[in-house]
């Protein structure tokens, strides 16, 4: 199963808005009936995979209130918050780019480079899956991103069945303990972007570069050191 379209990794997702192809389609199987009376349709419940690929459409086409209806209850705050920090986050980067652009402009080869392209997920798929109890199935998805050195990524969610209906426990946000450092170091690193734009609308640097080491020392700890 597979969802078309664009968002960025977060260690979940930060997104961006796209337009997403391919609904499952299920197959409805109709109840015995007498005869004359109207034929009830219904439709098997979803499956876990499926309910994985509906909830990585919604999260691709940036519909975050469908995409919290498929997270468990348990997991669904915090899934929210980590939504809105990557949202904000990611207008913050947008604020910071043009307050570079508009003070540094004869300057352009010492900008701060935060528009640079993201990791940008283009298909999510279902590429395996694992019962580990009757009310747990653990699935492998495999993301497709623009990331140069490693396009390619698989990352595994939990489905738990409640009430049979299958929901995805995201592994960030399977626990408060779990989520909270990271909702930590996202508000750390929004709010090294929000400080450092509005020190350049005061003028408080000389140049890009002077803006770009506070970003990195404001950002510093919050921010896992990424391979080359």
């Amino acid at each position: 199963m597979r969802t078309v379209g664009g968002y960025i990794g977060f260690v979940g997702f930060v997104l961006v808005g796209a337009s997403i192809a391919l609904t499952p389609t299920l197959t409805p199987t109709f109840a015995q009936t007498a005869p004359g009376a109207a034929a009830a349709i219904t439709e098997p419940a979803p499956t876990a995979a499926e309910v994985a690929s509906d909830f990585a459409k919604a999260v691709v086409r940036h519909d975050i209130g469908t995409a919290a209806t498929y997270v468990t209850e348990t997991s669904r705050a915090d899934f929210l918050a980590l939504i809105d920090l990557g949202d904000r986050l990611q207008r913050a980067r947008g604020d910071l780019q043009t307050a570079v652009d508009q003070k540094f402009r004869p300057e352009p080869a010492r900008s701060l480079g935060v528009d640079a392209p993201p990791n940008v997920v283009l298909t999510a798929e279902v590429a395996a899956q694992r019962q580990i109890s009757p009310t747990l199935v653990e699935l492998d998805m495999r993301l497709y991103t623009t990331k140069q050195n490693s396009p390619t990524q698989i990352v595994t969610w939990r489905a738990v069945q409640t009430g049979g209906t299958w929901k995805i426990e995201l592994p960030q946000c399977a626990s408060p303990d779990i989520a909270a450092p990271l909702k930590q170091r996202f508000q750390t690193v929004l709010d090294a972007h929000l400080t450092v734009a509005a020190a350049i609308n005061k003028g408080e640097f000389a140049s890009a570069t002077d803006a770009r080491a506070a970003l990195l020392a404001a950002q510093r700890g919050a921010i896992p050191t990424q391979p080359r």
